[in-house]
């Protein structure tokens, strides 16, 4: 169970989707369920704080007209009779509904008006509110029904004559089932649809005052004695404004003083009580909610889960057959793509795996060819025993023996059975018995059969292992350089020369002030002669000094060149000069001289003059191929290698691959009258200026020379 990789994603997302939802869904339902508790408590002190302010404002209102009743002038009077006293209680009841009974009592006298036909059997001194309303101006009692037919509320106020002497009180009797309407007046709804709450009012002492239950009034039910409450602790529970659990009922109630009759005696507090279930009864709609809504999004999660997982294992399951078919049958099957990147990336991996496998084997034969094919003898020993396990066909040229004939023996046995091999070994101080810790390149000699051989040799591990392993091999790479150190020697020859000719060329500069002399005393002589014939032999003496001094020129050229002068050089400008110098004389021969470029040419970092001096000598040298008619062209564009490129072609008798050779060699001349130098300084100069100079020449057809120029100056 569990082993597939879907299961293992669906099991993997749901533990990731339902503990998450249920660690979230317990702490939202805590912290809603808090918050919702605290709401409700809040709400049922709201409800009581209503229930208190609209008594207050009745209580207040009906003390407010018997201080009215109390101003009158009638009562204020102490020589009015009964009678009218009578007839204006009777005003004020009329006005004023909400009394029952209203009364005036004094020192000689009690009057009343009594709607309801209640008794008058009891004294002034009796009463409570009597004596308030006498000692504070104002009084409130609970009337029992011994005193009154119904149980009732009684407001007195003392009445005062203009010296504030009091003259009597004057009491009202309020509807007790008007109390009992205020204290539950729907001002503010606790809860939709509940009708369960109620208010009651009772006394400092405990004692019942208004109560929905009648029974529990007529029966002088105590509150405190009831749930066991001691003042100090009532107190607490009111000036803190906490809720308290009775647990006789099962009823949360919360308590509030009426704090608008102060000089009405005893204190009066007004609670409301609410059944428990009916308080926290919301919090189970809540509890309910959550479960219904997170078991909604887990069987959702769920679905998505199951959908993801056949999304991401459908690509993995094919790879897994595409694999076992590759592995058994070297064939990869179609594989459907386009499902997600990642999948994608892996398919185009496989098939690029599975490509690089099967051309590995090409390629491993192509490896092999070609380790046959070079020219470099490739020979591999195993450390361990010294095995040669490679040996191509360059080593079986040089030591003049097959391959299955050395390979699995040693390089002792080898050397015992082959004296080439041999000889190889021991001149090429090999250490046999252990790896190189580095690449070792370096030459030697050695004579083979006779013939002498310098060979060039690499001796590396073919492993980048730090610790040379017992398998490991060691690789042999070496080339045959016996030609190419000839022809370096010969360059050190050349490069000897080089310095002979400089040599000769100090000679030279020597020898050229004399032949000035010389010159200068036949031009003397060629003038004062008379006769012709002596003329003319003192005309070709100058002119074979003045090919002399060609010659000495070019030889201090070329041995002592003029340090380079580079400036940011327009190129097109010098080849105009160039083509003007020549135009005549290409003219008077019949060449066409055309000079044509490409637009936007860069500008050139080199010595103008050079650059003119190579290009008068090639130009002249054209000109000198072609006898007495041809085509010259001079193009310049920019190359592919962001040089300037300059080609001076020709149509002359061009030249041949003998010539071509030895081209730019010293005093190597086809001319008559030239010296073998000018080609030699024009490549010379090509290479001052980091360019370079190269042509191509076919006998009979013409030549063409190319002169690169760098672009930007090198720093």
């Amino acid at each position: 169970m569990f082993k597939t990789l879907r299961s293992k994603l669906i099991l993997f997302f749901s533990c990731v989707t339902f503990l998450p939802l249920l660690l979230i869904g317990t702490i939202m339902y805590q912290y809603q369920r808090d918050d919702l508790s605290s709401q409700m408590e809040d709400q049922l002190v709201r409800v009581l704080e209503s229930r208190v302010a609209a008594l207050e404002d009745f209580l207040m209102e009906r003390q407010s007209n018997l201080e009215h009743l109390a101003r009158n002038r009638v009562l204020q009077d102490p020589n009015l009779n009964t009678s009218d006293i009578r007839n204006e209680l009777i005003s004020y009841e009329t006005a004023y509904p909400y009394f029952l009974d209203s009364l005036f009592i004094n020192d000689d006298e009690f009057i009343t008006v009594h709607n309801q036909g209640v008794t008058s059997s009891f004294t002034a001194e009796e009463s409570a509110w009597y004596t308030q309303a006498r000692q504070n101006g104002i009084g409130m009692a609970k009337i029992e029904r011994e005193v009154f037919e119904e149980p009732t509320f009684i407001l007195s106020q003392a009445v005062y004559d203009e010296n504030d002497t009091v003259l009597g009180v004057v009491a009202s009797c309020i509807d007790f089932t008007k109390i009992k309407d205020k204290l539950n007046q729907a001002s503010i709804q606790f809860t939709e649809n509940t009708q369960s709450e109620y208010a009651f009012m009772f006394a400092q002492d405990g004692e019942l005052l208004a109560h929905p239950d009648h029974n529990l009034i007529s029966n002088q039910f105590n509150y405190f004695e009831a749930n066991d409450f001691t003042d100090e602790r009532f107190e607490e529970i009111v000036e803190e404004g906490k809720l308290y659990f009775n647990p006789t009922n099962e009823m949360i109630q919360t308590y509030q003083e009426i704090t608008t009759l102060d000089g009405a005696g005893d204190t009066w507090y007004v609670a409301i009580s609410i059944p428990q279930t009916d308080l926290y009864n919301s919090q189970n709609h809540l509890l309910l909610s959550y479960i219904g809504l997170f078991s909604c999004v887990f069987i959702i999660t769920l679905f998505a889960v199951l959908k993801l997982a056949n999304y991401i294992v459908r690509p993995l399951e094919q790879l897994v057959v595409a694999t076992t078919t590759f592995t058994f049958n070297y064939k990869v099957d179609p594989i459907t793509q386009g499902f997600y990147q990642e999948a994608d990336t892996l398919t185009r991996a496989f098939r690029l795996m599975t490509t690089k496998l099967m051309n590995r084997e090409r390629v491993h034969q192509k490896s092999s060819l070609i380790l046959e094919t070079t020219e470099n003898g490739i020979l591999a020993y195993r450390v361990k025993d010294q095995v040669i396990t490679t040996f191509n066909a360059a080593c079986e040229e040089l030591f003049c023996i097959k391959r299955d004939q050395i390979v699995g023996l040693n390089l002792t046995e080898a050397a015992i059975i082959n004296r080439r091999f041999k000889a190889f070994l021991q001149s090429a101080d090999l250490d046999i018995n252990s790896a190189p810790e580095a690449n070792r390149r370096y030459e030697f000699s050695c004579t083979l059969a006779g013939v002498y051989h310098t060979f060039s040799i690499s001796v590396s591990k073919l492993t980048e292992d730090k610790d040379v392993c017992l398998d490991q091999d060691v690789l042999i790479v070496f080339n045959d350089v016996t030609e190419k150190r000839a022809m370096q020697q010969q360059l050190v020859r050349s490069e000897k020369s080089k310095v002979v000719g400089e040599l000769a060329a100090g000679f030279a500069h020597e020898i050229r002030n004399p032949l000035s002399t010389i010159k200068g005393f036949l031009q003397i002589f060629q003038r004062e002669e008379r006769q012709e014939s002596k003329k003319s032999q003192f005309e070709l003496m100058v002119k074979e000094i003045d090919r002399v001094n060609n010659i000495i020129k070019d030889l201090l050229n070329m041995a002592r060149p003029e340090p380079l002068q580079k400036v940011e050089t327009n190129v097109l400008e010098i080849l105009n000069q160039t083509r003007q110098i020549f135009l005549a004389e290409a003219n008077e021969r019949n060449i066409t001289f055309t000079l044509t470029y490409a637009a936007d040419l860069p500008v050139a970092w080199v010595d103008a003059d050079k650059v003119k001096q190579v290009m008068m000598n090639l130009v002249k040298n054209a000109m000198d191929s072609m006898a007495s008619q041809g085509e010259l062209l001079i193009h310049v564009k920019e190359s592919e290698s962001n040089q300037l490129l300059i080609v001076v072609k020709d149509n002359g008798i061009g030249m041949s691959e003998e010539t071509l050779e030895r081209i730019g060699t010293p005093f190597f001349t086809t001319k008559s009258d030239g010296t073998g130098l000018g080609l030699m300084t024009c490549f010379r100069i090509a290479e001052e200026l980091h360019g370079s100079l190269s042509v191509e020449s076919k006998e009979g057809e013409g030549t063409s020379f190319f002169f690169h120029l760098p672009v930007y100056q090198e720093r």
